[in-house]
């Protein structure tokens, strides 16, 4: 791609993320390099050899990774939760880097964000700007990323302006329920995914291989 654009994919519904994910396939099958940062959440399987797992991206982050103290060693304060399906078919098959900054169980509106998360979300940050100020990617997938701007664990203005300076060449998606307006009017691409039907409110819970 000789110019990379953003599409902001929102909405109530169901698919904002595997509607990204379907993106990322097409790419890989004209040989670019994607990467997947997931925001809020982490899959069961995600490694407990952080450090080394980040040591294998395609850029140098040792200097990040020792200002974060990112070390080879699971949080003990996180319990166990989801096996995200996605995660483990990047991850595993196709060989598609997928970096979580969150943790296994949702953030709840009325609960305060630890210490440890907070800075966890700084390191994404830094993150997200070697990751778009590098030449090595082809497409970013900032998923449930417009839900972490509107919890305030993302700064909305300093997410605006790595946006607009990042090399010409990447593609970026961004998630989340939420439509930000400052991001909106940056994108190119903005699609709403609109809820009219949905087995929850027959009591359906989240269903292995269709939900995660």
């Amino acid at each position: 791609m000789q110019k990379g654009l953003m599409h902001y994919i929102y909405g109530n519904g169901p698919g904002k993320t595997r509607s990204s994910f379907g993106i990322v396939i097409r790419s890989i099958g004209h040989n670019h390099k994607p990467i997947i940062i997931q925001f809020l959440k982490q899959s069961s399987d995600y490694p407990e050899n952080e450090r080394a797992y980040l040591e294998r991206l395609l850029i140098d982050l040792n200097d990040l990774l020792d200002k974060y103290k990112i070390e080879n060693a699971p949080s003990t304060s996180y319990p166990k939760g989801f096996t995200y399906g996605e995660y483990l078919v990047f991850t595993k098959l196709l060989k598609v880097p997928v970096i979580q900054i969150g943790k296994p169980t949702f953030l709840l509106p009325h609960q305060k964000p630890s210490k440890e998360y907070l800075t966890k979300f700084k390191f994404g940050m830094e993150l997200i700007e070697r990751i778009l100020n590098s030449e090595v990617y082809h497409l970013v997938v900032l998923d449930e990323i417009n839900t972490a701007v509107k919890k305030q664990l993302v700064d909305l203005n300093q997410l605006i302006h790595l946006l607009r300076n990042r090399s010409p060449q990447i593609e970026v998606i961004l998630t989340g329920r939420e439509k930000i307006p400052e991001l909106v009017e940056i994108a190119d691409y903005v699609t709403q995914i609109v809820e009219e039907k949905h087995p929850f409110t027959k009591g359906i819970q989240a269903r292995i291989g269709v939900e995660y």
